[in-house]
């Protein structure tokens, strides 16, 4: 923190940024004082100008008389809040070796190795005069402070054994970390200003040299001791373990958390304060001391209420983390120099509860469930600290640059508040912004089509919830745990048409339902069946029986007319088909068919046979019918696309889904249909055709609005029939396989091919999307991985300059 106030002034000095000159109307003759920031502008435009300008005095008032320019310096936030990070981003990948060295070897050792690099380091930033040289000493830091920081925590915890105790020690300590950082902007600000960049850094190197002699003098007797008794040291647990702990993971995430404010302030609040109230360097600095003391109280308090009642650490951690995110938000409104130490010491004030409650918490979590070694859990809290100033700095510098410090400080507070009152606070804006704020229709444009392997339903296969029911924690990736929430929604979500954006609608209970239904259609007939009754499943014989008699009674039925086919208003713009079903709600009748349909278990379409032309078409005309039903004028009024699991099944062998997108990625649908296929395939059971009572089909009341409505759904529905074209290649020569067995990603493999092929049709890149996996979060889906970049040129552009004569690559991929 010493470097806060000393280096974005010293950068400036040495010319560290490239300058241009702004034309800049300064003042008149007959205006007030100038605003607080032009006269920041004027005093870096007196170094470096030679116009002509002239201060004079009024009642001790200066006014300048000045038409000029202001000098603007490229890339400073940005550079800053690099240099800032590159400590964290060192210590992030540092930090799991000390870890599990000091868990090995104990803690002198690494934290003396630790002091030695911040000796060094701190010489090198006293004597740097090059953005290079810090940014390299700043990376050195890191190293340092990875040795030292993890293997102090972990030697206190080690040290102190009872919950208490250990409390009141780390209490301890993080008053002495907050003093050291709170006092640390004052002391480097104060001294850079009287006496130079390179004073404040020898202090700081020569206190390093004094901990390192107190380390030897305490830590030599202790080890001594401990050899001669034959101490033997516990096996740690592997960090990569500990890591995949949800309640370490919870009170990681947490840390994180607590540190991004200050994270974001530490690279901007010294330029923000020095343009909006002219503050000097030693006020910048001194900003910071006042926060020691409520940071000291709020350990105090923590560890008070701790040893009282234990169950509420949490409750401390969420006050701390409210009270963080309302600071934030008051940062920016503060008009002076007074009034701003109020919310940074709110700040310091809620990241004592944070860190007084949960850092003796994860000695605790290691002790109940692992070997009680800390040197790797500590490591993870270090990283959680370091993750939050790796990426804040860097981000901060960004966003002040392009949007100001107020923007900054309103977006920290309003992620603290929507941490606190949501499970992921990332994922309901990706799903608005993903799907349900997404006006376009969703056959073809949204829902995904999956086409089965060919088989005839000659006989009634069985299809039990069982093949369905998923374990919440059987999904790992790399032995991490992944959400498993996807596949519960895969029967129990429903996607409602709304005016402004959609809704999910979610029927999942942990309660046992006493009733279910499932959805057939046949011949745009809309059927319920009920599959439970009064809690207790119907029999498979039982099941089949329905869809028999369903079967049956459609081919008596009267053809519907083109505009009574509500479904295909399910194709149509989103917005439109919310005031459509806004309209259709308010009959008691259409509400029942629309509830019956939502919380059905998922949607099963039997399908007319369709007449394929030609082999050589059949996989295009197979995969549209499953797409979206081949139109309106083939099996298109078939289906109901905003229910999430549609079960296509066709007399001659076209079998498939389509299901709605927004509820789960393809990844969880595929994993529990191949579970089912599978199931299926194992079945021996035929069922005999037996014709049982059923109800009849839905009907609606649809007034003349609601019935134009469906035929401008159906001509639309035409169009983005005909519109898409269709063509299955089969590439037979090798296959993903093959591929891995070069090393080689298959998805890598195809990204880059497609590039290349498009690159070289098309003289540029194209635009394309590689989805990556978030499901190691809470609520994670996906993101995107975007291949068209810097590199991918290159790479493209190294690959044409080698094709052969005809056409060929002579290197491959």
């Amino acid at each position: 923190m010493v470097i806060v106030p000393i280096i974005p002034d010293y950068l400036r000095l040495i010319g560290a940024w490239e300058t241009h000159q702004v034309p800049l109307n300064i003042h008149d003759h007959n205006s007030g004082p100038p605003p607080v920031q032009q006269r920041h502008e004027i005093v870096n435009f007196f170094s470096n100008s030679t116009g002509n300008y002239s201060i004079t005095y009024v009642n001790t008032t200066r006014k300048l008389h000045f038409r000029g320019i202001m000098i603007e310096y490229e890339g400073e936030d940005s550079g800053i809040g690099v240099l800032f990070a590159s400590k964290a981003a060192i210590q992030i990948f540092i930090n799991p070796i000390s870890g599990t060295i000091i868990d090995k070897v104990g803690y002198d050792l690494p934290m003396m190795f630790g002091l030695t690099i911040m000796f060094f380091s701190t010489l090198l930033f006293a004597c740097g005069s090059s953005y290079g040289v810090l940014f390299f000493a700043r990376s050195l830091q890191g190293v340092g402070s990875a040795f030292a920081d993890t293997g102090g925590l972990s030697m206190i915890a080690d040290r102190y054994t009872e919950e208490s105790e250990r409390s009141k020690a780390l209490g301890i300590a993080l008053a002495f970390i907050s003093f050291g950082c709170l006092v640390a902007p004052p002391f480097g600000g104060v001294l850079y200003e009287f006496c130079g960049k390179a004073v404040p850094f020898i202090i700081l190197a020569f206190i390093c040299l004094i901990d390192g002699l107190l380390l030897l003098l305490i830590m030599r007797p202790m080890k001594a001791k401990q050899m001669e008794e034959g101490y033997v040291r516990p096996k740690g647990t592997p960090i990569w373990k500990l890591f995949m702990d949800p309640h370490i993971a919870c009170c990681s995430g947490a840390l994180i958390m607590a540190n991004v404010s200050l994270a974001f302030l530490e690279p901007t609040i010294s330029k923000w304060m020095t343009e909006t109230m002219d503050a000097e360097e030693w006020q910048q600095g001194m900003i910071w001391l006042p926060a020691f003391f409520p940071h000291v109280i709020g350990v105090i308090i923590t560890v008070k209420m701790t040893g009282k009642f234990p169950e509420w650490i949490w409750a401390l951690a969420a006050i701390g983390l409210a009270l963080e995110g309302l600071s934030c938000f008051i940062i920016p409104f503060s008009t002076n120099y007074f009034v701003l130490m109020i919310p940074i010491s709110i700040i310091s004030f809620g990241i004592a509860l944070i860190d007084t409650s949960l850092l003796p918490t994860l000695g605790f979590i290691v002790d109940k469930k692992y070997e009680s070694v800390y040197g790797s859990v500590y490591a993870i809290a270090d990283i959680s600290y370091c993750a939050a100033y790796a990426i804040g700095p860097v981000i901060a510098g960004h966003v002040v640059e392009k949007m100001g410090f107020t923007a900054l400080n309103i977006i920290v507070a309003i992620l603290r508040k929507k941490n606190i009152t949501s499970e992921n606070w990332a994922y309901e804006w990706w799903l608005d912004d993903m799907y349900l704020n997404v006006s376009s229709s969703l056959p073809i444009n949204s829902n995904p089509g999956w086409v089965f392997p060919r088989l005839i339903f000659k006989k009634g296969e069985s299809l039990e919830m069982n093949t369905l029911e998923i374990e919440m924690s059987t999904s790992r990736r790399n032995k991490q745990p992944l959400c498993m929430k996807q596949y519960y929604r895969l029967l129990n979500f429903y996607r409602k048409p709304g005016i402004v954006k959609d809704e999910h609608i979610d029927f999942y209970s942990s309660q046992v339902k006493d009733e279910e239904i499932i959805v057939v259609m046949i011949k745009s007939h809309i059927y319920k069946i009920k599959v439970k009754v009064i809690g207790e499943w119907i029999s498979l014989q039982n099941i089949y029986s329905h869809f028999w008699s369903v079967y049956n009674d459609s081919r008596y039925r009267k053809e519907l007319n083109m505009d009574e086919k509500v479904q295909l208003l399910t194709t149509c713009n989103r917005r439109k088909w919310g005031s459509y079903y806004a309209n259709m709600i308010c009959n008691e009748k259409n509400a029942s068919n629309f509830k019956d349909i939502s919380r059905s278990l998922l949607i099963i379409c039997f399908d007319e046979t369709e007449t394929l032309i030609g082999e050589s078409k059949n996989e295009n005309n197979i995969f549209r019918q499953i797409l979206c039903g081949d139109g309106p004028f083939s099996n298109g009024c078939n289906r109901w696309f905003d229910k999430t699991l549609q079960l296509i099944i066709n007399p001659n062998g076209i079998n498939g889904i389509c299901f709605e997108h927004s509820p789960m990625e393809g990844v969880a649908v595929l994993k529990t249909l191949q579970n089912v296929l599978y199931t299926i395939n194992q079945s021996n059971e035929v069922f005999e055709n037996k014709l049982v009572v059923i109800d009849c089909p839905m009907e609606w009341q649809l007034n003349d609005d609601i019935k134009n409505g469906i035929i401008d759904a159906k001509n639309n529905f035409v169009k983005l029939n005909a519109d898409i074209d269709i063509e299955i290649y089969q590439f037979t020569k090798y296959g993903k396989d093959y591929i891995k067995s070069l090393n080689f990603s298959p998805d890598t493999f195809i990204q880059m091919t497609l590039q290349l092929t498009y690159y070289r049709l098309n003289g540029t890149l194209c635009s394309s999307y590689e989805s990556g996996s978030t499901r190691r979060f809470l609520n994670g889906r996906v993101d995107c991985i975007r291949s068209s970049h810097l590199e991918a040129l290159y790479w493209v552009e190294r690959k044409l300059n080698h094709l052969g004569f005809d056409g060929t690559l002579l290197f491959e991929l």
